[in-house]
């Protein structure tokens, strides 16, 4: 059952049971199709670990750069190295793990929908 959406011009999302980007509602208005599909539960856990992979290298970069500028060479700095990368890792082979089985998921009960020619 599809969800009736109404364009909204002074806020420039649409309103009804979901809100979308403003690049949909100019899809809508130029005459477009637009397809809405809520994220499941396995796609949310990838992008976690996507941002938690993010993190972790964006913090590499900020610990290796002091760890050169104060010439640190000890075990902590070496074994917390170690873990930023064990951790880093994990969650992005998590997220590419996660991302291909959403992908079926998505594919399993959608694919109609992208494989059906837009009626004009």
């Amino acid at each position: 059952m599809a969800t009736q959406l109404q364009p909204s011009a002074t806020t420039g999302t649409l309103t009804g049971k979901h809100d979308v980007s403003r690049f949909a509602v100019a899809a809508i208005l130029i005459g477009f199709v637009v397809v809405v599909i809520a994220a499941i539960g396995p796609a949310k856990w990838k992008t976690g670990f996507q941002l938690i992979w993010q993190g972790s290298a964006y913090f590499w970069f900020f610990a290796a750069t002091l760890a050169a500028a104060q010439q640190w060479n000890n075990t902590a700095w070496h074994g917390f190295a170690l873990f930023n990368g064990i951790v880093g890792t994990l969650m992005m082979t998590a997220a590419v793990i996660l991302t291909i089985y959403s992908l079926v998921l998505y594919l399993r009960s959608f694919g109609s929908v992208f494989a059906a020619s837009p009626s004009k």
